[in-house]
């Protein structure tokens, strides 16, 4: 971790305090020091035989300057490191694919993780506490990791079951699927019923609309953006798409958008899953090469 205050730019500095606290420190602490003291502090360790040993191993040199850099530098860099999740679950949560069959808790959970970790990564730097800085650094990239590869997992699994029901013939065994039916089969009766080109014109859309709401909307955008007419079967007229058929169902048209949702949540997993990697190894190979005796300690 990283603790202590930041050393001041200033004209001199403690270098026999710096000396001290690093005697003093726990395993793993490190101290701040300006880039513009160090040829100084190593003129005076020089002269005064200081910081030999595993003292040096423990000097933070910020050649950028102080706090404010390194939490701005985190930061940005979170933000950065975990874009593609962000803009992931921005198209995600907006897929009405998704909305229906799948909801968007963990999608949205998936969306605000890596602002809100580079946001509580900032002010725990720029805040005086117990915690070492490196502690929240580390926490800060690993969060985001984790959080990205349960909403992966979990919309890849519940994406893969869906579309096997979307993708089955059988169309009343499974109780969203019926209910889906039912609503188109009920929206095409009022249609015919009414006699009128658009469903929407017809006296009774607004009446039945109540209690059909969830369902003719998303039946209405799955036929607009899927190009495609009925729910189980193919061959009615669309009810409210007016351009050409691609698929023969929209519950084809469905099981298709449900199957690239599927790899997305496969793709999220594994960046997210090589991020935790990443970050682990920039952590933990540091504090295994110290460790590591040179040819010449093992003289």
């Amino acid at each position: 971790g990283v603790t202590g205050p930041l050393f001041p730019r200033a004209p001199s500095v403690d270098f026999a305090g710096v000396a001290g606290r690093l005697e003093n420190m726990r395993e793993g602490e490190q101290v701040f020091l300006p880039a513009q003291d160090v040829p100084r502090l190593q003129d005076w360790a020089d002269e005064t035989k200081e910081f030999e040993g595993q003292a040096t191993a423990q000097l933070q040199v910020l050649p950028w300057g102080g706090a404010p850099h390194v939490a701005a530098a985190a930061t940005l860099t979170i933000l950065a490191c975990y874009s593609y999740t962000t803009v992931i679950c921005a198209d995600l949560v907006q897929d009405i694919t998704v909305q229906y069959w799948l909801g968007t808790s963990s999608v949205i959970a998936g969306f605000v993780i890596a602002p809100f970790a580079a946001a509580v990564t900032f002010c725990g730097i720029m805040m005086r506490n117990p915690v070492p800085k490196l502690a929240i650094i580390i926490a800060g990239f690993v969060t985001p990791a984790v959080v990205g590869a349960v909403v992966g997992y979990s919309m890849a699994v519940q994406a893969s079951a869906v579309r096997v029901v979307l993708s089955s013939n059988d169309c009343f065994s499974f109780t969203e699927k019926r209910q889906l039916e039912v609503a188109w089969r009920t929206a095409d009766k009022l249609k015919t019923d009414c006699g009128t080109t658009a469903l929407e014109d017809c006296p009774e859309y607004g009446t039945a609309l109540t209690s059909y709401e969830r369902d003719w909307t998303y039946l209405r955008r799955l036929e607009q953006s899927g190009m495609c007419t009925g729910f189980c079967d193919s061959g009615a007229a669309p009810l409210w798409y007016r351009g050409p058929v691609v698929h023969e169902s929209c519950s084809a048209a469905a099981s298709s958008s449900l199957k690239t949702v599927e790899r997305i949540g496969q793709q999220l997993e594994m960046f997210s899953v090589l991020a935790i990697l990443v970050v682990v190894l920039a952590a933990v190979l540091p504090r295994l090469r110290r460790k590591i005796p040179t040819p010449a300690e093992e003289d």
